[in-house]
């Protein structure tokens, strides 16, 4: 791309992600209101209005149907890219080097491809390449990692799915240096580099699926336009003002290629838990970014709390010096988005409203593009703290909920009598009846499911009614002295016919 087609496409962008919040002034100045902050030009604006159906999200999807797929990620390539979902531990590999690669540099997206297709054949079936589509405005194929145990499809002897983790960076293009911080990742995690280090690694491999994409924005990188702000806002406006309702709109409005594969990427293997990475402060954001259609409150919480600044606080802590942030409003290197700057339509905020699952934000260097010099340290810096948040994917109640005659997979819908004000969930009949749940150590959950059989709504269940809690207290989670068993606790949920016998109930 010419520098005046780049020049002219960055114009159009910020025109287009600054359009919604212009309305929303002119409708301040109409109302005698004002929004106490507009959004930063490099703020993370997700297009709000997508809905979290996805027909097609990979480029090269398999035709395996969706009951051979429902605990696997699916790959691009049959061929060259196993489809992997282990929970058995396996003999780490020896870990391997690749070609002409230094950690002290940054690397264009023709070196990325190369270095990852060659670090996945060389992983000894530990990596797959999966590819989000579409590609990017200018042709640039997307690229997710994904790194799991070799042998096995569940960790659990009960048939759950494996929790699991993305990495999304650069988002906005000009952030390059989380891009190298997940490529080194997903080295470490491919090589074997990190597991033969520390058990803990071993551990998270043998529990864990992990997905990387090092870059959503290849366009806003390679090749690197004048002032590193190309695509900025390319997730696009959120268009359709509200913190919630936008919902309603569907995948009705223009969005950017690039944030339709992300968001049918995340829709199509929704991760347990999540987080993207950006550059320009050090702290650890979390939902919600706004909960108003005008974005003027500035206390947002989520019906999940206290998870959201449990999981940003247990990143700050195990990072050497995120959690020394104590700057108005950042408490402890943490800060709820909206106290900080209220944002409509971000991705956190997408991800929760539509997926229902958490994910935060992260800001990893104060220095927008530090050097490549200072790629080693700020790897060095994250490692830890990366570690702690995807053992934290697991952080909850993980159950299936089956037909207590036929032992078949149903859906249920899932509330939480207790605590109040925490929000339910839904069981999957597709993903074997299985739904997740985080809960934050130390408090007692009321559940009730109802099942129901979505093949035959002739048939009626039983509520099924229980309580639970995590041993596991909130400073240990912060701490990482923890066991990964005490994070999770693990049901199956039988479900009585309405009309079933009391023999058969015994």
């Amino acid at each position: 791309m010419s520098g005046g087609a780049a020049f002219r496409r960055l114009r159009l962008l910020h025109i287009a992600t600054f359009a919604t919040w212009a309305l929303i002034c002119a409708h301040s100045a109409s109302t005698g209101t004002t929004p106490k902050r507009c959004p930063r030009p490099d703020i993370d604006c997700f297009n709000a209005a997508f809905t979290s159906t996805a027909s097609s999200p990979l480029h090269a999807a398999t035709d395996a149907t969706a009951a051979d797929r429902k605990f696997l990620p699916l790959s691009s390539n049959a061929a060259s890219d196993a489809v992997l979902s282990g929970g058995v531990a396996t003999p780490t590999p020896t870990p391997t080097t690749t070609t002409a690669w230094s950690w002290k540099s940054y690397h264009s997206h023709p070196e990325m491809l190369d270095f990852l297709s060659e670090l996945v054949s060389s992983s000894d079936g530990a990596c797959s390449l999966e590819w989000p589509s579409p590609s990017s405005v200018e042709g640039r194929r997307i690229v997710a990692v994904v790194w799991s145990a070799v042998n096995g499809s569940s960790d659990s002897p009960s048939g759950l799915p494996k929790p699991s983790f993305t990495w999304v960076g650069n988002m906005h293009g000009d952030e390059t240096a989380n891009r190298e911080l997940l490529l080194r990742l997903a080295w470490g995690l491919c090589s074997g580099e990190l597991a033969a280090a520390d058990g803990r690694w071993r551990e998270l491999q043998a529990s864990t699926l992990v997905r990387i994409v090092p870059t959503m924005n290849p366009d806003g990188t390679d090749p690197p336009p004048p002032n590193l702000a190309m695509a900025a806002t390319l997730q696009g406006a959120p268009r359709f003002p509200a913190a919630v309702s936008w919902t309603l709109v569907g995948g009705s409005l223009n969005m950017q290629p690039e944030a339709n594969a992300i968001s049918s990427y995340l829709s199509y293997a929704v991760p347990d838990l999540s987080a993207n990475l950006h550059g320009g402060a050090l702290v650890a954001n979390y939902p919600l970014d706004a909960c108003d259609s005008l974005g003027a409150r500035r206390s947002c919480p989520t019906g999940d709390e206290p998870l959201p600044e449990l999981l940003a606080s247990a990143y700050a802590a195990a990072h050497p010096s995120m959690a020394l942030g104590n700057a108005t409003p950042f408490v402890s290197g943490t800060v709820q988005g909206a106290a900080w700057y209220p944002v409509l339509g971000s991705l956190q905020d997408w991800v929760y409203h539509v997926l229902g699952r958490l994910h935060i934000t992260l800001e990893l260097h104060p220095v927008k593009n530090p050097p490549a010099a200072s790629l080693p340290p700020l790897w060095e810096a994250n490692r830890r703290a990366m570690l702690r948040l995807m053992e934290l994917a697991r952080m909850g109640l993980r159950a299936r909920v089956v037909d207590a005659v036929t032992r078949g997979p149903l859906a249920a819908n899932v509330s939480v009598a207790s605590p109040a004000g925490v929000r339910g969930t839904t069981a999957d009949a597709e993903r074997g009846g299985y739904f997740f749940k985080p809960m934050a150590p130390g408090v007692k959950y009321e559940f009730v499911v109802q099942p129901y059989d979505p093949s035959n709504p002739n048939l009626s269940y039983d509520e099924i009614s229980f309580s639970v809690a995590l041993s596991v207290r909130r400073e240990v989670v912060i701490s990482g002295a923890y066991r990964m068993r005490e994070l999770t606790v693990e049901r199956v949920l039988m479900a009585f016919r309405s009309n079933a016998t009391a023999s058969v109930r015994k």
